[in-house]
């Protein structure tokens, strides 16, 4: 939790605690007589005193009796638990009121209010701290399912770009070129940047773009004159980040399925931020030749489709389109 969500987390507190504590004041002027028999100002420090002792309640209920035994299954335990710490701030105020202001003898029935009072307040507090403390659980095991399924996604994205790279560098080798050596350097290094940032949630926008153009040189090593990549990346954005490896399926289907060295091909890159979105698009010629299958072929851009729902819901905006010839994705992100 950020220094700034702990801040607006005790403000909220203290305005919720302190509308809380003035709550029974409106009850109080809503009371027919004999409540003008009463001087109010002798009641305020018992006023006080309950919704401290309600307070109290709010916390250890919150962080100890109802995850300690209701969410445990424990639930004859936790209502009895709950009985006993009604009961007992229940007579210790009953107690309060008597010695700090005792009632005068003819009017018995100006305490029902104050009572009255605590039991609805306390329910009140038991209601939101145990509603609050399941919705917490709740988001906290949303929020475990999430990551595990990324971190699931991610392990399988890496493979799959390895396995792509590696065709790349085959191809170099099997026709002995001067920059298979340069290829396997550049391959050390981006498979550097896979280890140590693709287990982060988010990277540095600056440092995905700096592996987007790695790729880029790597697959021009093995590219022919025949194809044409016109790319359009600006990639000095401090600020900015991004989840890693989200753009890199969109790129490596382009070359894997727009590729052909026996036709001309073309693929168009362009990424720009304007203001905090991400724009990204992509776009290949398709190739003549029949491309076979492989399994597992469609799993990248899946995944990244996942992972783009996982990580930006409601901020992103993903538009493919397979014409007859070309074959494009839009993409924008909003980005923290």
């Amino acid at each position: 939790m950020s220094k700034n969500s702990k801040q607006l987390r005790f403000f909220l507190h203290l305005i919720g605690w302190t509308a809380f504590i003035f709550l029974p004041y409106i009850f109080f002027s809503s009371v027919p007589p004999p409540r003008q028999n009463i001087q109010e100002p002798d009641f305020a420090p018992v006023l006080y005193v309950t919704s401290v002792l309600l307070i109290a309640f709010f916390y250890l209920n919150y962080y100890y009796i109802f995850p300690a035994f209701y969410l445990k299954g424990k639930r004859f335990s936790y209502i009895n638990l709950v009985l006993i710490t009604f009961l007992t701030s229940f007579i210790f105020a009953w107690l309060f009121i008597y010695l700090y202001n005792p009632p005068p003898p003819n009017a018995p029935l100006i305490l029902v209010p104050l009572l009255l009072s605590f039991f609805l307040r306390f329910c009140i507090v038991l209601l939101l701290s145990s509603g609050i403390r399941v919705y917490n659980s709740w988001k906290k095991a949303e929020n475990e399912k999430i990551k595990a399924e990324i971190s699931y996604l991610k392990s399988q994205i890496n493979p799959h770009f390895l396995f792509n790279t590696l065709n790349s560098i085959y191809t170099l080798s099997v026709i002995k070129s001067d920059h298979t050596s340069e290829a396997i350097v550049k391959l050390s290094n981006m498979m550097r940047y896979v280890i140590s940032e693709n287990n982060q949630d988010f990277v540095p926008l600056y440092k995905e773009l700096d592996y987007i153009n790695s790729y880029l040189d790597l697959q021009r090593l093995r590219l022919t004159s025949k194809t044409k990549v016109e790319t359009s990346i600006v990639s000095d954005y401090l600020e900015f980040s991004i989840a890693p490896m989200l753009l890199m399926s969109f790129i490596e289907n382009a070359f894997k399925y727009g590729v052909n060295t026996e036709e001309d091909c073309t693929i168009k890159i362009k990424i720009e931020l304007i203001i905090n979105e991400l724009q990204f698009s992509i776009e290949n010629k398709k190739v003549k030749k029949q491309i076979i299958q492989q399994e597992g072929s469609g799993l990248g851009l899946k995944n990244t489709i996942q992972r783009l729902n996982l990580h930006y819901p409601a901020m992103h905006m993903l538009k493919i389109e397979d014409q007859n010839e070309w074959y494009r994705v839009e993409l924008k992100i909003k980005l923290k």
